[in-house]
């Protein structure tokens, strides 16, 4: 008779299972093209999954649904595809192979979220602009600077800690790190891919003092030094910092 219940049981599972709607899979594909609609062999592209929040019985935000978080390479002909994904927002982003390329979704560029639904598959195009490289050339004789790991980032968010020396500029609400590349002696070089054509903000995110090559003094975490950016191939700031 018990062994009977368990079959019974089983059975009754199996239907449920069978009533219950299956999970829809759905894919991303696309191309990344640069500013001439020319496709980027080899871009960089960057997915994640956007979570959907609610309110529990606190009334405290809650994250549901499934992690997602990958990047892979664009082909030849610069298309791409992401597979095995569940209905939701998802965010994608290329970047390119050159300092100089602006990813699609930085300074301005499209990052509306992708809704994958359906099980359907999605397609998208990513642009990717030319920028320039700005390069900031820091005199640090005393030794004082003290940096933190560098690291990728997406639309110009990145976490702020350690070190005690962080320089970037701003257009707007938009903020973009510049990154340590090298050192020579006491001069540490950092560089950061811009748009061309517009007036920057520089934010020195550092208790240390900084000067400009004319002298000035540079205001500490807040906007008030410009860099007007050109049309040259690249640009360089001199600061020094004691």
């Amino acid at each position: 008779m018990a062994k009977l219940k368990i079959i019974g049981l089983l059975v009754g599972c199996a239907a449920v299972a069978a009533l219950a709607p299956a999970q829809q899979i759905g894919s991303i594909s696309g191309m990344v093209a640069d500013e001439n609609g020319a496709p980027v062999a080899g871009a960089l592209i960057l997915y994640h999954s956007i979570p959907t929040l609610t309110r529990d019985a606190g009334g405290h935000a809650v994250a549901s649904g499934r992690t997602v978080s990958s990047a892979l390479r664009a082909g030849e002909d610069g298309t791409f595809a992401i597979s095995s994904l569940a209905d939701g927002l998802y965010s994608v982003c290329a970047y390119g192979t050159t300092p100089t390329e602006l990813g699609s979704c930085d300074w301005g560029g499209k990052a509306s979220p992708v809704r994958v639904a359906g099980g359907a598959a999605t397609d998208i195009a990513l642009q990717l602009r030319e920028g320039k490289l700005l390069t900031f050339l820091v005199s640090d004789p005393n030794g004082v600077i003290r940096d933190r790991a560098s690291g990728p980032f997406v639309n110009g968010r990145m976490p702020l800690y350690g070190g005690n020396f962080r320089i970037g500029v701003m257009l707007g609400p938009i903020y973009a790190r510049a990154e340590f590349a090298s050192q020579q002696g006491t001069v540490r070089t950092y560089t950061v891919a811009v748009p061309r054509d517009v007036t920057l903000d520089l934010i020195a995110d550092t208790s240390l003092l900084v000067t400009a090559g004319t002298g000035a003094t540079v205001p500490l975490r807040q906007e008030g030094f410009s860099i007007a950016i050109d049309d040259s191939a690249a640009q360089v700031v001199n600061l020094d910092v004691r």
